[in-house]
């Protein structure tokens, strides 16, 4: 099929539109992050949307133990069953109280658990026949040390790790993000000693339970 100069010069132009499009893409992006960044709060309440980009470190702990194996460990760790923190800070009226309440539930390597989450238990209705467990862990006499110096840092305490079996059985998988890399978004040095300080405990804890 023959095509006329006209018909080319118009796909040219085409060409030419869609490449300038795509390259503005990400001017477009930036420049609605930072019009989102100026609107007012959904509901119509006064209140800038604030965007403060991070990058978080995910570090994976390969095992050749068998899945069971590690999670008694990590119980031996962290206890058997979550400790609820709230109902104890309810019962202890100051600090000296509190601490002393925690004391008995606080593991070899400085943490308790909090909670945990099966998703292996409802994966395998979707196909996924894995194991993998969600847990989460801390200590508010660690917590403090970082909340401290920076309220925010309360997002990233406790911290979550996820427990994953490997294929056929063979082995597992200990992850988590490296608490320090979430919460150094400024220059607090207070905060990131403290956020160091914690990365050691959780590396401790991860080469309990795995090597």
């Amino acid at each position: 099929m023959k095509t006329n100069t006209k018909d080319r010069r118009a796909a040219l132009r085409g060409m030419a539109g869609f490449a300038a499009g795509i390259a503005a893409v990400p001017a477009a992006l930036s420049a609605g992050a930072a019009r989102a960044a100026g609107q007012p709060g959904e509901g119509g309440r006064d209140g800038a949307v604030r965007a403060t980009p991070f990058q978080g470190l995910r570090l994976r702990y390969d095992s050749a133990l068998p899945f069971d194996e590690v999670l008694a460990r990590l119980h031996r760790q962290l206890g058997e069953k979550p400790v609820d923190v709230h109902r104890i800070g309810q019962e202890n009226a100051d600090a000296a109280a509190f601490d002393r309440a925690l004391q008995p539930h606080i593991g070899p390597t400085g943490f308790m658990l909090f909670a945990v989450f099966d998703h292996g238990g409802w994966m395998n209705k979707y196909g996924i026949a894995r194991r993998e467990l969600r847990l989460v862990f801390g200590n508010p006499l660690i917590a403090i040390g970082m909340l401290r110096y920076d309220l925010d840092a309360g997002l990233f305490v406790p911290v979550e790790l996820l427990l994953t079996a490997g294929a056929d059985e063979r082995g597992c998988s200990v992850m988590y993000v490296q608490p320090s890399s979430l919460m150094n978004v400024g220059a607090n040095a207070p905060l990131l000693a403290a956020a160091a300080a914690l990365d050691d405990k959780v590396r401790a804890l991860a080469l309990a339970v795995t090597a």
